[in-house]
């Protein structure tokens, strides 16, 4: 085994010590941590609210640019095909910016309005278990969708121009995967399965009262299964959305190895921030945002493996 093998499977040992100590401690005292943490005046968790959900959307949205550069790039595409491919791909990569656009206006303008009505910040803002009218135009929603997709279309030609066919035919694989890993991870494993079938009351439904305005719900541990109460708390959506970002290193070129590392700290110090920021708004238990990290990993690990199995394998084709 290699000194650089030896260091990663140390790192993953202390990583998976720390995720089971916030687990245990969050079995014990997620009740207790909550009360001592929830404060909806904060203002840091609102910033989490509006913008540490982007990544996962630029996730989501990479594939088109790097899908589109495949298309004309590729000598074995003809014209027609060319064409077509570019313009599915400028539709899914618009699609996805035009729905991140509209979640993140959201967030702001529920935020802005709980300022003017003197409520405080995080007052129920953040529960988007019911979806309701949204409190933003159309007009507002495309205008910000037209300006953020052609600045990551500029973006996304100045670096890809720089890559050779090679790297872009792997930046491809990893797209195509990155984007299977984060609409599984987030969306349909987290958000879609295990949320509803736990069905656990937030802390804010549980405290009730000054925090959300209704009557206090009763406590559920989190291994408890509701089944369907209508209940989002366990695990974290939007710590599971950012933990996603995670992937991020492998469109990376291998070696630059600092840029890599920095990806990896980034993606720690946001996901942190995205976590507590969670707490702080009553919106999750610890054991919630602990349980979406410990998710996020280990199917990050997997597809990760497939990825590197993948591109050795047409590497030595």
């Amino acid at each position: 085994m290699s000194i650089i093998s030896k260091i990663s499977q140390h790192k993953v040992i202390v990583c998976a010590a720390i995720l089971a100590f916030l687990m245990l401690t969050g079995t014990f005292f997620d009740f207790q941590i909550a009360q001592a943490v929830v404060n909806q005046d904060a203002f840091f968790p609102a910033i989490v609210q509006i913008f540490f959900m982007i990544p996962y959307g630029l996730l989501l949205f990479l594939l088109a640019p790097i899908a589109a550069a495949f298309f004309i790039r590729m000598p074995f595409f003809n014209n027609v095909t060319k064409v077509a491919g570019v313009i599915a791909c400028t539709i899914y990569g618009f699609a996805v910016v035009f729905v991140e656009a509209g979640q993140d206006l959201d967030e702001y303008y529920i935020i802005q309005k709980n300022l003017n009505s003197g409520k405080k910040i995080g007052f129920p803002s953040s529960n988007n278990d019911v979806a309701g009218n949204p409190l933003f135009t159309k007009t507002e929603q495309m205008t910000v969708t037209l300006i953020v997709f052609l600045l990551l279309a500029i973006l996304s030609y100045i670096w890809l121009s720089r890559v050779s066919e090679k790297r872009l035919k792997q930046l491809l694989i990893v797209a195509l995967l990155g984007t299977a890993f984060a609409l599984i991870t987030e969306t349909y494993l987290v958000d879609e399965f295990i949320k509803p079938l736990f069905g656990r009351a937030r802390p804010y439904q549980v405290f009730g009262g000054e925090f959300n305005g209704k009557d206090g719900i009763a406590y559920t541990p989190w291994w408890q299964i509701n089944f369907f109460t209508g209940n989002k708390s366990f695990p974290s959506g939007h710590t599971a959305c950012f933990w996603t970002s995670a992937f991020f290193v492998y469109f990376v070129d291998p070696k630059n190895l600092l840029l890599r590392r920095v990806t990896i700290g980034l993606v720690i110090l946001g996901g942190v921030f995205t976590a507590l920021g969670r707490m702080v708004y009553g919106c999750h238990f610890l054991s919630d945002v602990t349980m979406s990290v410990i998710i996020v990993a280990g199917i990050a690990y997997l597809f990760g493996r497939i990825l590197e199995a993948v591109i050795s394998s047409r590497t030595e084709a």
